[in-house]
């Protein structure tokens, strides 16, 4: 199984990453942000899923989605 990582920071540190958690209202947004924030601190997904009571699927679902297209691609909410 391959390493879940952050290829693509999209010069975003874990600092601004945390001011946008703040600034989120919307929980699960916040999540999916606060996942990957702690993904870029080092931890592994295994942890990070602990950490934020999420499958370690969604957190490859929200560090994919972040390493694609960035903070826009993480918080688009796909209308069904």
């Amino acid at each position: 199984m391959a390493r879940l990582t952050i290829t693509h920071t999209h010069d975003l540190t874990p600092t601004d990453l945390r001011k946008l958690e703040k600034q989120q209202d919307n929980v699960h947004l916040r999540l999916r942000i606060t996942a990957v924030r702690l993904m870029m601190e080092g931890y592994m997904g295994k942890e990070v899923a602990d950490l934020c009571n999420l499958h370690r699927q969604s957190v490859a679902a929200y560090v994919k989605k972040f390493n694609e297209g960035g903070i826009d691609a993480l918080l688009e909410r796909k209308c069904g």
